[in-house]
């Protein structure tokens, strides 16, 4: 996972530099810690950005507390690789945007969708919620296989896309 992260990373910042000749850039956020950030915010407001290997790891104790559940080692692979803003991408027909991991952040945004999908379909911990596809489904990592797969909610319906999250990243 950590080295699919990296190669994505630096396809990101390749494309971006044949574009802007420079890093990504994202909407300045005060509540992100300045080190994320490259250079200088520019008049509208945006700023280079630049992903960072992590140190910090997370246990999930929270999940595994209130779910009782433990998570797929992908999904705990993928967020305690590296820091950043935005994993975004095309796989297949899909537009994919995917968990940032944010520092200073934790893992709020990822408990609540987590939290809110959890309860929205009878507490059953099988999919775990990890991004949206730009059409508004919601991209899942079963949690026994880790297979990734797009959820229709209002057909009921999963499409399995990826053997896992891994594969997903490396062709995005």
């Amino acid at each position: 996972m950590k080295q699919e992260l990296e190669d994505y990373f630096k396809r990101k910042y390749a494309r971006w530099r044949e574009y802007k000749n420079s890093f990504p850039m994202i909407s300045w956020d005060e509540e992100v810690p300045s080190f994320m950030y490259v250079g200088e915010i520019n008049n509208e407001n945006y700023v280079q950005w630049k992903a960072i290997p992590k140190v910090e790891i997370y246990e999930f104790s929270e999940i595994r507390d209130e779910y009782n559940i433990e998570l797929h080692p992908d999904i705990k692979e993928y967020f305690n690789s590296y820091w950043f803003l935005e994993l975004t991408g095309r796989y297949e027909d899909y537009s994919v945007i995917l968990e940032p991991v944010v520092p200073g952040m934790g893992l709020r945004d990822f408990y609540r969708n987590l939290k809110e999908y959890y309860h929205s379909h009878g507490n059953q911990p099988k999919y775990i919620p990890i991004g949206f596809e730009s059409d508004g489904f919601i991209i899942l990592v079963d949690n026994e296989t880790g297979e990734v797969l797009i959820e229709d909610h209002e057909r009921g319906t999963y499409e399995k896309i990826a053997e896992n999250l891994a594969a997903l990243i490396k062709e995005m």
